[in-house]
């Protein structure tokens, strides 16, 4: 048995192979007319190619061909092998071939597809590292990394040794395997650090930087000082990404040139940590993936926007894969809670093109100490409330008025969102913080509501302005605290 490359001399052979295998065996009847015609030129005149296995007796008994999808990506057509050579590893040669032509032309990626009832071809593909990337009816698509580069996981830990362990095994578990995994140690007083520590002798890819406390975002700015990959991601010590996350996300980046790379993320409970990758799977099940490009101004109005989903999917940095060019001269604040929305819509500000998929890769760990459960702090009220400010600065210096108003309407949107959960709270000093949330409500409420209306042309939009109006009036003729309306905005922002 030998590999050729396809030249006419087997033409007639290699249709006969195709009609036999693809259109008697299997039934599509529909790709005879294909066949009947098939030229190599089509594949060779657009950077493909064909290869033939051929017998002792000079008969076609495999096939395999390379047709370029764009720039970096190619996808494999007319793999088929003889019925009786199949298991011999002819499948596995013709592919050998096919992926040494690909790598020496430049292709970063491969793509093809088969059906949910080939169960040995699924087998075959995912042994030779074909990851699974969307299932379109019953039509299985995969996806294969020729050229990965090198990515920078940047983990800020802090106290967290219960679930730490699990996190680093998911990164170090990944599909993908070029990464440098910096775990910064943001002085924990637990077993954290020891923690990163035994990791950093089972994997050489691990740095650990210990450090003295400073916070989440001064552990991102220290990683990013460090990063030599040319792509960055952000994760916390307790979160879960899923086996092909980088690889996935990667793909993406790389597909469509873009600056950043986003998948979507569900929340599981700390006692379901262990069957985190189950559940992802199971919720990925129910999906048709899509994938989707938008640009720096849609993604920033996604990020302003008003739909709870797209904005939480939007403002987190860590369901992300960045360029890392897009990060240059950005900072963390230090010392400030929600670092996110004090950062993202920079970042965001700096990328022309993000891709984004409705794909699960990422667990959001609801612990039981979780943020979101405890006490609502001032400090947690002052630094939400300031990030909306500031981001309002930030596109008024850039003359971008649209986006100005928006970041506006949604400090007053907050101020309602605070106030109810304070309300609805067990603080001891719930009053003093309803009333201070209530006076910078009202300050930025005369101060902006005016431009708000005019502006905001979104029918959405009106609608919420209409419920902030009301909170506002309400405090000058009902005597009604601010969040009462926040159930009502609630169901607006959700529906």
């Amino acid at each position: 048995m030998k590999i050729l490359e396809y030249t006419n001399k087997y033409r007639q052979k290699t249709i006969d192979l195709l009609i036999k295998v693809a259109v008697n065996e299997h039934g599509f009847k529909d790709w005879e007319k294909w066949f009947k015609i098939f030229e190599n030129e089509n594949y060779i005149a657009n950077n493909g190619n064909c290869y033939i296995a051929i017998d002792n007796k000079d008969n076609v008994i495999g096939t395999i061909s390379l047709r370029k999808i764009d720039s970096i990506s190619g996808e494999v057509k007319n793999f088929y092998v003889e019925k009786e050579y199949r298991g011999t590893g002819i499948s596995q040669d013709l592919l050998n071939v096919l992926i040494k032509f690909a790598k020496a032309n430049g292709y970063k990626r491969l793509e093809l597809d088969s059906y949910k009832e080939f169960n040995r071809a699924l087998n075959f593909y995912k042994k030779n590292n074909f990851l699974l990337a969307a299932i379109e009816n019953n039509k299985y698509i995969f996806s294969k990394i020729l050229s990965e580069e090198k990515i920078t996981v940047i983990v800020a830990i802090y106290n967290i040794e219960k679930y730490l362990e699990n996190c680093i095994k998911s990164i170090i578990n990944q599909n993908y395997k070029d990464l440098q995994i910096l775990l910064i140690d943001d002085g924990s007083t637990d077993g954290s650090g020891e923690i990163c520590d035994k990791y950093a002798k089972l994997d050489n890819r691990i740095e650990v930087i210990h450090k003295k406390n400073g916070g989440l975002a001064d552990a991102r700015n220290l990683g990013m000082s460090l990063a030599k990959g040319k792509y960055i991601s952000f994760l916390d010590g307790d979160d879960y990404i899923y086996p092909t996350f980088y690889i996935n996300l990667y793909d993406l980046i790389e597909k469509y040139s873009a600056d950043i790379a986003e998948c979507d993320f569900i929340r599981i409970n700390e006692d379901d940590l262990k069957n985190a990758e189950e559940i992802i799977y199971i919720e990925n099940e129910k999906l048709t993936i899509e994938e989707s490009i938008i640009t720096k101004k849609e993604a920033i109005n996604e990020l302003f926007g008003t739909k709870l989903k797209p904005y939480v999917k939007k403002v987190v940095v860590w369901n992300k894969l960045y360029n890392a060019k897009v990060l240059n001269n950005i900072q963390f604040p230090f010392g400030k809670l929600h670092e996110d929305e004090y950062t993202t819509y920079k970042i965001l500000n700096n990328s022309e093109k993000i891709v984004t998929t409705n794909k699960i890769l990422h667990g959001y760990i609801q612990t039981k100490n979780s943020i979101m459960r405890r006490e609502i702090k001032q400090k947690r009220i002052d630094d939400n409330l300031d990030a909306y400010i500031q981001s309002s600065n930030f596109f008024k210096d850039k003359n971008n008025v649209e986006i100005e108003m928006k970041c506006r309407r949604r400090y007053l949107e907050n101020c309602i969102e605070l106030s109810g959960k304070v309300l609805k709270s067990e603080n001891e000093n719930k009053e003093k913080q309803l009333k201070e949330i209530e006076n910078n409500f009202i300050f930025n409420y005369v101060k902006y509501i005016k431009d708000i209306i005019l502006y905001n042309s979104e029918e959405r939009e009106k609608q919420i302005a209409k419920i902030i109006i009301k909170a506002y009036e309400s405090t000058k003729t009902e005597n009604k605290i601010i969040g009462e309306y926040w159930h009502e905005l609630e169901e607006l922002v959700n529906e």
